[in-house]
């Protein structure tokens, strides 16, 4: 699933690796909704994404600092799960 979402980015390895350990056992929800805030943080990072003169995008550069301010704001880690508690 990462890999559709992430499509139009610039991955490191490593960065992917941490990506992949720190939302595991995410839903697809979660998933989408941190992606999306990592595209919106990372176009504010970096003010140009017109691309090259070929015109075509150049791929949007992920970080693991953009990660972790993504997973900040999404708050992933922290919500608590759905359904009943024990009293």
């Amino acid at each position: 699933m990462l890999d559709k979402l992430l499509a139009k980015a610039a991955v490191s390895a490593d960065s992917l690796a941490h990506l992949v350990s720190v939302t595991r056992g995410c839903t697809g929800a979660q998933l989408e909704e941190l992606v999306k805030t990592l595209y919106i943080l990372a176009v504010e990072s970096y003010p140009d994404p017109s691309g090259n003169s070929d015109g075509h995008a150049d791929p949007i550069p992920l970080n693991r600092r953009l990660i972790n301010a993504a997973l900040d704001e999404v708050q992933i880690g922290s919500r608590q799960k759905f359904g009943f508690h024990v009293a």
